[in-house]
């Protein structure tokens, strides 16, 4: 008799022995659980360094066009160089972003990293189902 289990198994299996399904699987799983760990913090984060709802707000709307305006250039580069390299730089330009968020002294640190994350982390996701 076969359980839930065994069809779970089988495809776990599968994404850990086929390195084509692993790499975006695990580099999806990073983005997404690191996403679900800054986004409830960032918020104290901001309060801590005296920013005002305005800033915060600004903030926002520097990572959602930072996001938007690279779009058809990650979707060249996947067309023309294959996933690998395009989700490499995002990476990257994330782990850039995320660094700088992580010493940031104030707003002008911290819109410089939602730039960089904008460009990396918030496109990945994209990049990753193509």
């Amino acid at each position: 008799m076969q359980s839930v289990f065994d069809d779970q198994r089988e495809a776990l299996l599968f994404v850990l022995n086929t390195p084509r399904v692993l790499v975006p699987a695990v580099v999806r799983w990073s983005e997404r659980f690191g996403a679900g760990l800054e986004t409830p913090v960032l918020p104290f984060f901001m309060l801590a360094l005296n920013l005002s709802p305005s800033q915060m707000g600004a903030l926002s709307t520097i990572s959602v066009v930072s996001a938007i305006l690279p779009s058809p250039i990650f979707g060249c580069m996947l067309d023309r160089y294959g996933p690998y390299y395009t989700i490499v730089l995002a990476s990257a330009a994330c782990g850039i972003g995320c660094g700088l968020q992580g010493v940031a002294q104030g707003y002008s640190w911290l819109a410089g990293a939602r730039i960089f994350q904008g460009i990396g982390g918030f496109n990945m996701p994209t990049m990753i189902n193509a």
